[in-house]
């Protein structure tokens, strides 16, 4: 084997190249793990959060259903039948779970720290009113928790389209956008209780 030969040999053998590309696929696959669990956990964490805020919202309704003391109340004539509130508060429900999963995977930013406080806490005034008003009957202390769902959704949705960060790929204005629909359904929630307030003085 002559001298040249030898050369080429031992070149090719310790081709450097050859170890950055097996280092190349081996950082590749452990990306695409790291992605997959990363992709798992979030998943999990979203059935959490729906499994979680439907879960209560369903049993609170469950325990303290409409009963003869709300039918005999003196009602806005703008009050919905009684099928409406399940629905609509099923599709509520899902949109505020998905809000509460978008805001805890953003957790790292201080700003996004701040508004889940503020949505943690008008979450579960949202869970006390269903028992404040139906079971223990108090139409201005339902009132009162009405009104401050109302003011800390607003600021609520106002720091989300002031915020202008991105959780997942996702702009925090468009989970503001998201909340509207709530906040629309609260303060008509709030016309209701009032209507109540105003023609049930007796109750008071």
């Amino acid at each position: 084997m002559s001298s040249q030969s030898v050369v080429e040999k031992v070149t090719i053998d310790n081709n450097p190249n050859d170890e950055i590309k097996k280092v190349d696929i081996d950082d590749d696959e452990e990306n695409k793990k790291w992605c997959t669990k990363t992709v798992m956990i979030n998943s999990l964490l979203l059935v959490l959060w729906l499994g979680v805020i439907l879960g209560v919202g369903f049993t609170f309704g469950y325990l303290f259903p409409v009963d003869d003391w709300y039918a005999a109340l003196n009602k806005s004539p703008g009050t919905p039948p009684n099928v409406v509130f399940p629905v609509v508060w099923s599709l509520l429900y899902i949109s505020l779970g998905v809000i509460g999963w978008f805001l805890c995977l953003g957790l790292k930013e201080r700003k996004i720290v701040y508004l889940f406080i503020i949505y943690i806490v008008q979450q579960i005034l949202n869970f006390v009113w269903v028992p404040v008003f139906q079971k223990l009957h108090q139409l201005v202390a339902g009132l009162i928790i009405l009104n401050v769902m109302i003011i800390l959704n607003g600021i609520l949705i106002v720091g989300l389209f002031l915020v202008k960060l991105k959780i997942i790929g996702v702009k925090t204005s468009i989970l503001g956008a998201v909340l509207i629909p709530y906040f629309l359904w609260l303060c008509y929630a709030m016309h209701l209780n009032a209507y109540a307030v105003a023609m049930n003085p007796t109750l008071l």
